[in-house]
């Protein structure tokens, strides 16, 4: 059932916590699973599913936070964020912290994180993993079940001169990292991006790739593999390209918005959309 879904989920938060990057973890403590989702729907809490406490390094208690799960079937979308942070401000006793956990988020939720003003109250994202869908594998899985998602730094540029005049490019520059001791966002560098994906006409529904790339392949994996099987029919410069983290040349498209999505190492991925 849903409720058992909801609570196994929330057991494993417990146990587990989530995982940041370099090893840093956040915990939580005395959680309290809220009256909606236990069957209650007179509170108008149908967004948010429990609140905790954090557990800092020395054991005591530090941020509250309102925490809101996503289901397994629709990516959670900024229309879902903004619901449970309206309910999340208009809890009490009232919290500091929002985390949203979901096995997908949709694009243009970075988009509102970023211009979020609820009261100074804080947004944290983590990614579920999918281990946890499966029976079997649940069953096996031993490491990491949410990890905190960076937010990615893109970059689109218009081409002023030379043939490609008027056309656009796409760079990633890295990914913007939740640092769990110092609580607040970091840079972090192009190193971590194992793929990303360019959609150069994002209709706001469906993310298409025009052009995928793989930061971290070398020569042998990634469209270095492919190359070489097709290696009539491929230009090796332009396989060379696709290793980097900016993209080709491209026109807008109807739409006139470029969605990007970025992979990290780990296997956790962001959307960002952009516009001219």
């Amino acid at each position: 059932t849903a409720a058992t879904k909801l609570q196994t989920l929330l057991d494993e938060l417990m146990s587990k916590g989530i995982r940041g990057k370099s090893g840093q973890r956040i915990h939580f403590q005395n959680l309290e699973l809220l009256a909606t989702a236990a069957g209650d729907a007179d509170l108008n809490i149908s967004h948010v599913h429990a609140r905790a406490e954090e557990r800092t390094e020395s054991g005591e208690a530090g941020a509250l936070y309102a925490v809101v799960i996503g289901n397994e079937y629709t990516p959670m979308d900024k229309t879902w964020l903004d619901r449970a942070m309206t309910q999340a401000f208009n809890l009490r006793p009232k919290v500091q912290k929002v985390l949203f956990l979901a096995y997908q988020f949709d694009a243009g939720v970075h988009e509102y994180v970023e211009k979020s003003t609820w009261g100074g109250l804080g947004i944290l994202l983590a990614q579920i993993d999918t281990d946890l869908l499966v029976e079997d594998l649940k069953k096996k899985q031993k490491g990491d079940s949410f990890w905190l998602i960076g937010q990615p730094d893109v970059k689109l540029r218009q081409i002023t001169e030379g043939e490609d005049k008027g056309k656009y490019t796409v760079e990633v520059r890295g990914f913007d990292y939740y640092n769990v001791a110092e609580q607040k966002m970091e840079s972090g560098g192009k190193g971590d991006i194992a793929m990303w994906l360019l959609d150069s006409d994002y209709n706001d529904r469906f993310l298409h790739p025009a052009q995928i790339f793989f930061p971290m392949a070398d020569g042998k994996s990634g469209w270095a593999s492919l190359a070489k099987t097709l290696s009539a029919e491929i230009d090796p410069e332009l396989i060379e390209v696709y290793r980097g983290t900016e993209s080709l040349p491209f026109e807008l498209g109807e739409y006139r918005q470029v969605a990007v999505k970025v992979i990290d190492k780990r296997g956790v991925e962001s959307v960002r959309i952009l516009k001219p």
